[in-house]
């Protein structure tokens, strides 16, 4: 991997040197190939309309498209990550949606949520680890359902984030976030159909999606002490 846009999470998943060049084209061409998962991903926005997506890191429904969506590209191109801050905090205060889910085929639950993520690996900018409980070459996808309500429990969430990502604390159970894991999930949106981002893009809005992962779908040369 030479690390461009969302190929720079999944370098920082695979502990590839995202701002060293010259060390990622030794890696691509003397590195030892590691097995990594992909996710395949159906977003049905009409009964008739479904888009087939693949992605090897997070996607997602609910407020992470909308600030996906809303970002802007003149501030993102000059500072980066600091243009989804911006962003994130438009919309930070909103009303949750319900979500439906059944994972490997199990009995639908229905949560609330602000956002539901589906992650094949949980390393994001800045080191922080939103899904800890899969990685990139373990058959499994983590499903994340945020549903904070005002700040204070936003505050609550960044602050089990932080600890997790800083401290590498057992992960803390919190009502404002929950955490799933299995190979494959449905997902649906009974109050009507959700923006939708694929590793960062903007989707189609959907009012249903599926995913599962294709296990051991590629091979990327990585560091030899990351095997």
């Amino acid at each position: 991997i030479l690390p461009m846009g969302t190929g720079n999470l999944l370098a920082r998943n695979l502990y590839i040197p995202v701002s060293d060049v010259a060390a990622c084209v030794n890696i691509a061409l003397n590195g030892a190939g590691q097995a990594v998962d992909a996710i395949e991903m159906t977003t049905t926005s009409t009964p008739n309309e479904e888009t087939e997506h693949t992605f090897f890191v997070m996607s997602g429904a609910g407020f992470d498209a909308l600030v996906m969506n809303d970002t802007n590209e003149e501030i993102k191109a000059k500072f980066g990550w600091v243009a989804y801050v911006q962003s994130g905090m438009k919309h930070m205060l909103g009303r949750s949606h319900p979500v439906r889910i059944s994972v490997d085929g199990g009995e639908s639950r229905t949560l609330p949520m602000r956002s539901v993520l589906i992650a094949n690996c949980g390393r994001l900018q800045g080191g922080i680890r939103l899904a800890d409980m899969t990685d990139v070459n373990d058959g499994n996808l983590e499903v994340i359902v945020a549903s904070p309500r005002d700040l204070v429990e936003w505050g609550l969430l960044m602050a089990k984030v932080t600890r997790r990502t800083i401290l590498g604390s057992p992960r803390i159970e919190l009502p404002v976030i929950r955490h799933l894991v299995g190979s494959e999930v449905v997902l649906e949106f009974p109050d009507g159909a959700q923006p939708v981002e694929v590793d960062g893009d903007p989707a189609p809005s959907a009012y249903r999606i599926s995913a599962r992962v294709l296990p051991a779908a590629v091979e990327v040369a990585v560091h030899p002490e990351v095997l």
